[in-house]
């Protein structure tokens, strides 16, 4: 399976960069396949930090952020990663509270991911033990499966560094927070946030974990397993579809004169 998860990227990388130049001949941008390689090549090291953002100096090719961000863009556009943003609040819509220039990246496949990382890695999932890589694996099979169901992902990360929320949806026009842990371990920020309505406002909260379905003060738990069944916001239209079947267009009246 390793093999055959490593074949298939080197085959998209072969792609990198390809055009059709305007003699209609296929061309390669050298450049961009580079950057695309060494962004691609950077996902799994900054997804085993402790704050898994994506830091375009870590990235491994010549170029200033602007033109490595090009690199990253372009795996964005052929769908082999997506990016969850930062917030600077706990608040609706998430879209205008997000920080555009700090995000974390996510492998679309959560395979490719693992066939990027160390050999022992498969063998430490067989086992049951999802928190190699700081809960890495984990973290991107929910990003993945949220990402797959057509939803925009946002987290949550103070200043400070605590509190730390892995995920943010949006329901109702308000905010459900989703945290991720590769095991059963205590959800520390999730339960901080929601013990401080005050400071943070009131959220309803899912916890993903390695567990049975169950509860908590103020969340929700569900098993990894059951990702697929977490449901999409279902957007209402803002204007109400009116029925007109009924209606008739008056006759047309003849003109009187005063």
């Amino acid at each position: 399976m390793r093999e055959i998860q490593k074949r298939i990227l080197r085959s998209i990388r072969d792609d990198f960069g390809r055009y059709v130049n305007s003699e209609g001949k296929d061309s390669t941008n050298e450049t961009l396949k580079l950057r695309a390689e060494a962004c691609l090549n950077s996902v799994a090291s900054q997804l085993s930090k402790e704050y898994k953002k994506f830091k375009y100096s870590l990235v491994d090719v010549k170029g200033h952020s602007p033109e490595k961000a090009d690199g990253l863009q372009y795996l964005e556009d052929v769908g082999l990663v997506v990016r969850a943003y930062n917030t600077n609040e706990l608040d609706c819509p998430l879209e205008s509270k997000k920080i555009p220039t700090e995000f974390k990246v996510f492998f679309i496949d959560t395979g490719l991911l693992v066939s990027q990382m160390n050999e022992d890695v498969p063998a430490l999932i067989l086992a049951g033990n999802l928190g190699a890589y700081k809960g890495a694996i984990a973290e991107n099979m929910v990003a993945s499966a949220l990402a797959c169901s057509g939803e925009k992902l946002y987290y949550y990360h103070a200043p400070s560094g605590s509190p730390e929320l892995d995920f943010l949806l949006e329901r109702d026009g308000e905010v459900v927070i989703v945290e991720c842990k590769a095991s059963n371990n205590k959800a520390t920020s999730m339960k901080f946030v929601l013990a401080n309505p005050k400071r943070f406002g009131q959220h309803h909260a899912i916890k993903i974990a390695d567990a049975n379905v169950g509860g908590g003060e103020g969340f929700e738990t569900i098993p990894l397993y059951s990702l697929c069944f977490l449901e999409s916001e279902k957007r209402k239209n803002i204007i109400e579809t009116v029925d007109v079947s009924d209606l008739k267009v008056p006759e047309k009246q003849p003109l009187t004169h005063a």
